[in-house]
C-alpha cells in the first residue's frame, strides 16, 4: 500500500560495471587491504565530454568507506560545492556512508561517473498534528531526526501525496534523486506526525490489556444447557468484526426482541467484542469505510508481558503504520498463530474464558483484506439451511461472493502454523467457527458480522422448523438488525470495549 515517489535528486557517482553487492561479513572476513584507482567522470562539468577528458582518479582500498569516498572526490574535484550533495549508487543500490566500498563488491579497473548536483539541499516541511510546521534545509537525516527526537515512535510521512513507511527510506529518496538547476525545491516531505499530549505517559500494556470488556447472557444452569463464547477484535486492527459483536451485545442486554428473548432461555453465551484492546487503542478511527487511510488503523498484534505503551487521551501512540500491520512492534506477537510461544495478553485472556466457561463452541469475528466475506470451519460441516441462510447474510454485504472454508493449517515441524481456532479444536475439544468480512466495508461488513452470528447462534440453540425454519430465523435476524445496527455504528468510538 506504500510506495516511495520518485523526487529530483542531488549529486549521483555511478559505476559503469556491474557491482555485486556483499554482506558486512565477508567483507569483515577480507585481509586484502592493497590500494587500487578509481576511474570517474565528471559529467556535470561536460555532460558531453568523453571519459577520459573529464575523469577524476582516486586511490582506495576495500576498507574505504563510502563517506570518504565522497570526500575525495571533493578533493580532487574542487568545483563541486560545499553545499551539494553526493550520492553514491551500485547496482541501483544506494551506497550507504558507513559500509565500505568492499562491501559492495567495488575493485580495481572499474569505472565510475561523478554527476553533481545543481541545486541547493532539500526543502523539507514536516507538519505535526499540533499545527506546528518545521522548515528545513538539508541533505543529512541525522538533521531531520534531531528535530524529531521528541516524537514518540517512527513518525509517518508523506511524500508527494503518497505513503512512506518509514522515516529513514522516505528522507533518503527525497535527498537522493536527480535535480535540475532551476530547481529551488528538491523535495516537500510532508506529514502529520502523531505528537503524543503533553498528557501522555508511558504505562505498561498490561494494565490496559487487563479491562478487557466481557458479557455474560442467558441460562446459567451448569452443564445443562451449552455455552457459546463469542469474541471479536483477536487482532486490534479488526474493528468491524469487533463492532458486529458489540451490537450482539447490545442486543442481548435489551433482551427484549424475539431472538434474544428465545436464546436467553436456551444457552449461555459469554460475549467478548475486543480481546486485544491495546492493539484497538492504537487506532485514530475504529471504523475504517472505503479509501480512508490505514494510518487511523490499530495494530493487528497483541503487547506480550513487560511492553510498555505511550497512553494518553483515550488512545496509544506511536505505533508506525508499518507495525500496524503483520509486522508487530518489537514484543509484540500475532495472537492468532504459534500457540505454545504465544506470550500474548490475548492469548492469557482465552485461556481464562476457556477455563472458567467451558464453552461447546466458539465464535470468533475477523477482518480480512479480500472484499468477499469467508466462514472458515473448526467444526462439523453446516447443515444445508444453515449454510443457506449464512451465504445470503455474508452476499448481501459482500458483491464479490461468500467461501466456505474448512481451516487445514497444520502443526509445523519447528514452528506453530495452526491458528488459534485449529488448536482449541486439536487440543481443547472446542469447536468453532471464524467470521470473516471485509475490512474497510464499515456498516456493512459490521452488520454483516452481527448478522451472521446472530443467526448461527440461534441454529445451534436449537432453532428448527418447530419455530419456523431457516427461512423464519433469516426474516427475525434482519428485524434484529434493524432495531440494534443503527444505533451501535453511531456509539462505535464512544463504546466501551
Amino acid at each position: 500500500m506504500s510506495a516511495l515517489v520518485a523526487t529530483p535528486s542531488s549529486s549521483v557517482m555511478r559505476f559503469s560495471e556491474p557491482c555485486k553487492p556483499l554482506s558486512l561479513g565477508s567483507v569483515r572476513k577480507s585481509t586484502v587491504t592493497a590500494s587500487f584507482l578509481v576511474t570517474c567522470v565528471d559529467r556535470a562539468t561536460a555532460p558531453g565530454g568523453n571519459a577520459h577528458s573529464n575523469s577524476i582518479k582516486i586511490s582506495v582500498h576495500a576498507g574505504t568507506l563510502v563517506s570518504e569516498v565522497k570526500a575525495l572526490l571533493r578533493d580532487a574535484r574542487a568545483t563541486i560545492p560545499a553545499n551539494k550533495h553526493l550520492r553514491v549508487v551500485c547496482c541501483g543500490e544506494d551506497m550507504s556512508d558507513d559500509r565500505s566500498i568492499g562491501s559492495y563488491n567495488v575493485h580495481a579497473g572499474q569505472v565510475a561517473a561523478l554527476v553533481v548536483c545543481r541545486c541547493t539541499a532539500p526543502l523539507v516541511f514536516i507538519k505535526t498534528n499540533a499545527g506546528l510546521t518545521i522548515t528545513m534545509k538539508t541533505c543529512d537525516q541525522a538533521d531531520v531526526l534531531k528535530q524529531l527526537g521528541g516524537i514518540n515512535g517512527t513518525p509517518e510521512l508523506l511524500a508527494a501525496g503518497e505513503e512512506i513507511k518509514r522515516l529513514h527510506p522516505a528522507l533518503h529518496s527525497i535527498m537522493s534523486c536527480d535535480a535540475t538547476e532551476e530547481s529551488s525545491v528538491v523535495g516537500a516531505l510532508h506529514t502529520t506526525l502523531e505528537l503524543p499530549p503533553s498528557s501522555a505517559e508511558s504505562v505498561p500494556a498490561e494494565v490496559l490489556a487487563s479491562t478487557v470488556t466481557v458479557h455474560s447472557f442467558g441460562s446459567s444452569a451448569a452443564r445443562t444447557k451449552p455455552t457459546f463464547l463469542i469474541v471479536g477484535g483477536v487482532h486490534g486492527n479488526e474493528t468491524c468484526g469487533m463492532l458486529g459483536v458489540e451490537a450482539l451485545a447490545q442486543y442481548l442486554r435489551k433482551a427484549e426482541g424475539k431472538l434474544a428473548k428465545f436464546l436467553m432461555t436456551r444457552c449461555r453465551m459469554v460475549v467478548a467484542p475486543c480481546a486485544n484492546r491495546v492493539g484497538m487503542l492504537c487506532a485514530k478511527k475504529r471504523l475504517l469505510v472505503g479509501n480512508e487511510p490505514l494510518d487511523e488503523w490499530g495494530v493487528r498484534s497483541s503487547p506480550t508481558p513487560g511492553c510498555n505503551v505511550v497512553y494518553g487521551n483515550g488512545r496509544v501512540w506511536g505505533v508506525p503504520l508499518g507495525n500496524k500491520g503483520s509486522e508487530p512492534p518489537a514484543g509484540w506477537q500475532d495472537p492468532n498463530r504459534g500457540w505454545k510461544e504465544n506470550r500474548t495478553f490475548v492469548k492469557q485472556h482465552l485461556e481464562e474464558w476457556l477455563d472458567s466457561y467451558e464453552p461447546e463452541m466458539t465464535f470468533f469475528s475477523h477482518d480480512w483484506a479480500p472484499t468477499k466475506g469467508m466462514l472458515c470451519l473448526n467444526c462439523p460441516s453446516v447443515d444445508k439451511e444453515t449454510f443457506a441462510g449464512v451465504d445470503e447474510i455474508f452476499r448481501h454485504a459482500h458483491s464479490a461472493g461468500f467461501v466456505l472454508a474448512e481451516d487445514k493449517s497444520e502443526k509445523g515441524a519447528e514452528h506453530e502454523k495452526r491458528t488459534l481456532p485449529r488448536v482449541l479444536l486439536e487440543e481443547k475439544g472446542v469447536e468453532s467457527y471464524t467470521l470473516e468480512t471485509h475490512f474497510m466495508g464499515g456498516a456493512a461488513s459490521a452488520g454483516c458480522h452481527f448478522e451472521a452470528l446472530l443467526f448461527l447462534l440461534c441454529r445451534h440453540a436449537g432453532w428448527d422448523r418447530g419455530n419456523g425454519g431457516a427461512e423464519e430465523l433469516r426474516r427475525e435476524v434482519d428485524v434484529a438488525s434493524r432495531s440494534v445496527m443503527r444505533q451501535a455504528v453511531e456509539g462505535v468510538e464512544k463504546a466501551v470495549w
